[in-house]
């Protein structure tokens, strides 16, 4: 994203926190062309619509290590328990439940999805 960023920048001069803008490419893409238009997770053969700016990555999920917390505590971490000093993050202490599952449009897991640089640079407001 550095890359495509620093392209950006070369062409419309400094942009500041581009964040504002690529979260408002974002809610236009999903107010105009659906969800399931640039949903990358397709399974029906289709590909994502070629004007997505971002593919949208709707299934899967991301297990990262954890440990001990302040106090030697274990904090939504599955399977550090009984002398075991990591386990996975997860959304119980219980049981093995993902903490970050992809969704439909922002999540944790992938964020806005995977961008398609061209259309981001042709989407991009002109100032």
């Amino acid at each position: 994203m550095a890359g495509i960023q620093a392209l950006i920048d070369q062409k419309y001069g400094p942009q500041g926190n581009a964040n504002y803008v690529y979260y408002a490419l974002a809610a236009a893409q999903f107010k105009q062309q659906g969800a399931a238009a640039c949903n990358a997770s397709r399974t029906d053969g289709d590909l994502p619509n070629k004007n997505c700016v971002f593919h949208d990555v709707t299934q899967g999920d991301m297990i990262i290590p954890c440990g001990q917390g302040p106090g030697g505590k274990f904090y939504d971490c599955f399977g550090a328990e009984g002398g075991s000093i990591i386990g996975e993050l997860s959304s119980s202490d219980s049981k093995a439940e993902p903490a970050y599952k992809a969704t439909v449009g922002y999540d944790f897991a992938t964020g806005l999805g995977s961008v398609d640089a061209t259309n981001l640079f042709d989407a991009w407001p002109k100032n």
